[in-house]
């Protein structure tokens, strides 16, 4: 079964514009992670950037979608996208990629299956630009916050 944190950062990861705008890590890997950023990122003085992360706020399962399932399956999920970097350009244009990117996501249906549940990608999507504390030279973030329905799947 997939998660809905994996469909969520396959398909931003996936994206080719914000495969461009992110950096890539002393592994190899697209600077976008689950919850924090690893430890490595930090490689001395070298801070990898632009770089994100991903968390899941809630996830309420409000009601029952398939007729086999015996508790509520279908539900409204709440994620925080969180990218940094040194230009504030290229966070307003990552912030406008992820929105691209969820304007055609969809964790409801399921892969393959004609759509049985017709809405649009997202329910929420608000982003805002701050700075993070402390930092020199003065490190800028971009935090976004969306709502969209979900299915277990």
């Amino acid at each position: 079964m997939t998660s809905v944190e994996q469909q969520l950062s396959t398909a931003i990861a996936a994206d080719a514009t914000i495969q461009g705008l992110l950096a890539t890590d002393p592994g190899g890997n697209l600077a976008f992670y689950d919850k924090q950023l690893p430890q490595q990122n930090f490689n001395g003085a070298a801070f990898v950037q632009p770089c994100g992360v991903y968390q899941r706020i809630s996830s309420p399962r409000l009601f029952v979608h398939t007729p086999v399932a015996s508790q509520a399956n279908a539900g409204r999920a709440r994620f925080q996208l969180t990218f940094w970097g040194y230009d504030t350009v290229v966070l307003d244009q990552i912030d406008a990629a992820v929105l691209a990117v969820m304007r055609t996501f969809d964790a409801f249906n399921i892969p393959g299956s004609p759509p049985v549940f017709t809405q649009a990608p997202f329910i929420d999507y608000s982003s805002r630009t701050t700075i993070e504390p402390q930092t020199q030279p003065t490190l800028q973030k971009v935090q976004i916050d969306v709502q969209f329905w979900f299915q277990d799947q």
